[in-house]
């Protein structure tokens, strides 16, 4: 032990203070006197013994960081005073030692005995050097020091603060706001009462969420609790735990607001968003203080409740699938009789990460493979791949296989990691190359889609695994037609407008709809026939619609149509004969004259062709729909 006595005989002032410059957080002390009879103000530039006395107060409290008292009030002083008085309530905290400190010093007199445990404390320390909250075991903030005689506190509010991130440290949970009236008061406790509100039914008691709880009183934090244990609460029945601090000795002044706020660290490892959601509150007499009557008095709500969640690690992951705006339409595909094809991209997709989420990895990801006519992904597909961002992926098995359709799961966790940044988006092409025909029939289609069932399978982490809520959308892709010669169709213009009064009745109106597209052939000579119709075998099958996407019926009113050949090819009678490479642009114009007034619109289905100047007999279907059709128009009868 090591004493440190200032003595100012000139103001028959004598302070004494006993301290273990080698103790730790927790110390024992014996007994420790201070006496003070201060008879002056003290500030700038005052010299002197009581100076010195009281920056030995200021050393001790942790407030002045000098090596020993110098007898000379300079701006060092100054600063450590006006701290000093801020810790303990004193206003205003300007750091002049006037007769307000002088007598919340006089206090401070008088003999302790007993242990610290508050952090920050040696012996012989008023306050804390670490917190500046009172000593247990001071005098300060007991009931012979406080003013007034009798108090109430008033005004009770419990206020909610932030919402809990999962892991994170002395997040603020509620504040316990309050009035001292008539008299100072000394809190003495403070009782806060947990419940969850969670649905999931692991994780509802707090000992298992909470690792530490902290109290503080206007911004300073005047105690700490471990609750990691179940030992640290008080089970009040219901599922209802109450986690207590004590021994608090920090002091309201009269007629003041404290605000008392609850922090908590939380756990790391909160794997169920169902029990992130908590409920606290203070019973009636929850807190309790001591006036200067020595009288407890209390305060609390146990109707006043605040709510707040912990967001768990992963529970903001989202991971969206979407058609990318270049997803490739319906199309012929060359395929060779003699050897493999090249490669075709038949879906193009792009994964989205939420933005207030974690970067998402995306680890398997499967693709379904639908083909016509029963054929099987072995007789159809010679090899298959994923391009994510420019480079290949085509490490994957064949999950399932049956007649008519397949399902690819592809690993991606196997090399570069395939990560979507939060708030980014990836895109993604599946690409097949096809075996030889002999393998398959002529005219296959093949269309290759990311389901909804897929996306559930999808295996991908962000801050946690994402589960099935967390994996959304669905790609569809369009149907490629295998086919070792042919034509390919693209459309190159569409219109819709309306012919009034063709009839005695001006108001009825006609329809007229054309569609313009080119014609390529490839391999072998193709022929067209210039004919056009609804549901019959003829050079081009179209199909009148409402603006329901219904199909009107031929019966339905008067149409009449025309396909004509505007350039290339060649034509003989009333056939066109399309060569290996070239190019014919034809024309289809419909008209219609509706039973009923209504918005209307064509559609181009299909070319059909033959290898001869005969009926068409190979029907190739052309799309996506809404490129080959026109606009919708109001049509009267």
């Amino acid at each position: 032990m090591k004493k440190f006595i200032v003595s100012v005989s000139a103001v028959a002032l004598a302070l004494a203070f006993t301290f273990n410059v080698a103790a730790a957080q927790t110390v024992t002390t014996t007994t420790t006197t201070t006496s003070s009879a201060f008879t002056r103000n003290l500030t700038i530039g005052s010299t002197g013994a009581d100076v010195s006395a009281l920056q030995a107060l200021l050393i001790a409290g942790g407030k002045l960081q000098i090596a020993a008292p110098t007898g000379y009030f300079g701006a060092m002083t100054k600063a450590a005073l006006a701290s000093w008085q801020a810790s303990v309530g004193i206003t205003p905290a300007s750091g002049y030692f006037g007769p307000k400190t002088r007598a919340y010093v006089a206090t401070m007199g008088g003999s302790t005995t007993g242990g610290s445990t508050v952090p920050g404390c040696v012996a012989g320390a008023m306050f804390s050097s670490t917190t500046g909250a009172p000593c247990s075991g001071s005098t300060s903030g007991s009931s012979s020091s406080l003013n007034g005689g009798e108090a109430s506190l008033e005004d009770f509010d419990l206020v909610s603060e932030d919402d809990a991130e999962e892991g994170e440290s002395k997040v603020e949970v509620a504040t316990a706001r309050f009035y001292a009236r008539d008299a100072d008061a000394k809190l003495d406790r403070a009782d806060f009462e947990f419940e969850s509100t969670g649905t999931g039914s692991t994780d509802n008691e707090p000992w298992k969420v909470f690792e530490k709880a902290y109290l503080m009183m206007d911004g300073k934090t005047i105690a700490t609790k471990d609750v990691d244990n179940e030992d640290d609460w008080s089970d009040e029945g219901s599922d209802v735990y109450r986690v207590r601090f004590t021994g608090l000795n920090s002091v309201v002044k009269e007629d003041k607001r404290a605000e008392i706020t609850l922090a908590l660290d939380v756990m790391d490892n909160i794997d169920d968003a169902d029990n992130a959601s908590w409920e606290v509150t203070v019973a009636d007499e929850g807190i309790r203080a001591i006036d200067g009557a020595g009288i407890d008095q209390y305060t609390g709500d146990a109707a006043d409740t605040v709510a707040f969640d912990i967001n768990v690690a992963g529970e903001n992951d989202d991971l969206t699938f979407r058609e990318s705006s270049d997803n490739p339409s319906a199309q012929t595909f060359r395929v060779d009789a003699d050897q493999t094809s090249d490669w075709a991209t038949v879906l193009k997709f792009e994964a989205e990460a939420d933005d207030s989420g974690a970067d998402v990895q995306i680890k398997k990801l499967p693709i379904t493979i639908d083909f016509s006519n029963s054929e099987t992904y072995a007789q159809v597909v010679n090899d298959a791949k994923l391009v994510i961002d420019g480079e290949d992926y085509n490490d994957f098995e064949v999950a399932t296989s049956t007649n008519g359709s397949a399902v690819l799961v592809f690993d991606l966790d196997n090399g570069d990691d395939v990560i979507v940044d939060a708030g980014e988006t990836l895109d993604f092409e599946f690409a097949l190359e096809f075996k030889k025909t002999t393998q398959y029939n002529e005219g296959t289609t093949v269309t290759a889609n990311l389901t909804a069932v897929n996306v559930n399978n999808v295996d991908a982490e962000g801050a946690d695994d994402l589960d099935q809520d967390a994996l959304k959308g669905s790609v569809d892709g369009e149907a490629f037609t295998l086919r070792t010669s042919g034509v390919t169709v693209e459309k190159t213009a569409a219109s819709a407008t309306s012919d009034a009064g063709l009839d005695t009745t001006t108001t009825d109106d006609q329809g007229m709809y054309t569609i313009s597209f080119d014609v390529t052939g490839f391999e072998e000579d193709t022929y067209v026939q210039l004919t056009a119709g609804q549901g019959s075998t003829t050079g081009a099958t179209f199909r009148v619609e409402n603006s329901s996407n219904i199909e009107i019926a031929s019966t339905t009113g008067t149409t009449t149509a025309a396909l004509e050949l505007v350039s290339g090819g060649s034509q003989t009678g009333n056939y066109v004969r399309i060569s290996d490479g070239q190019v014919a642009k034809f024309k289809l114009t419909v008209n219609f004259d509706p039973a009923t007034t209504a918005f209307y619109r064509v559609q181009l289905v299909s070319v059909n062709t033959n290898t001869s100047a005969s009926a068409p007999n190979v029907f190739q279907n052309v799309g996506p729909e809404e490129e080959f059709q026109t606009n919708s128009i109001q049509v009267r009868n």
